[in-house]
């Protein structure tokens, strides 16, 4: 309900998507934001994604999601850390912003997809029944991020920590 209320304060776009865009069962959920991604950069869209696990919630109603992005175009992920000594790539990818419009972004997304789409036939995640039985999209993206084929440099400048008034996730959980 937060979201919602959220969303109804600061008049931005809202999506929710039921169902399974890849796999066949419950858990493979975990696939949508993949793409979810990839579909809106397909479709041309160059904005920033705010992507929420169904499980999420907003805890500051009245923070300006738009200014804050707005120090943060050069960027084209801000994530939350596993912790705070965690590198750069140990994220949590229930509550992130993606930069549509950034090459790095771009990038990530497509790998995270092909990754998916060409790993595991039909007929594999069928028989996924049980959690990991294929990898799951957060230790996939963190191979991803860690091991950058756009090179070091513009991955660390295209990933900042999701840190909000000095306390981490303070925003969204």
């Amino acid at each position: 309900m937060t979201v919602l209320e959220y969303v109804k304060r600061h008049h931005v776009n809202y999506e929710v998507f039921i169902g399974l865009k890849k796999g066949s069962h419950p858990w493979h959920a975990v696939f949508n934001r993949i793409y979810k991604l990839s579909e809106l950069i397909d479709s041309g869209f160059k904005g920033w994604v705010l992507y929420l696990d169904a499980d999420s919630y907003i805890c500051d109603l009245d923070f300006d999601v738009l200014e804050y992005l707005g120090e943060y175009a050069r960027f084209a992920f801000i994530f939350a850390t596993i912790c705070d000594a965690a590198p750069y790539w140990n994220i949590n990818d229930g509550v992130f912003f993606a930069n549509l419009g950034h090459p790095v972004c771009v990038n990530v997304v497509r790998r995270w997809r092909t990754f998916y789409d060409r790993l595991y036939s039909t007929a594999e995640y069928a028989q996924a029944d049980k959690w990991d039985m294929v990898l799951n999209d957060q230790t996939s993206l963190h191979g991803i991020l860690r091991h950058p084929l756009t090179g070091d440099t513009s991955m660390s400048m295209g990933v900042a920590r999701f840190s909000i008034r000095g306390r981490r996730s303070s925003f969204a959980r």
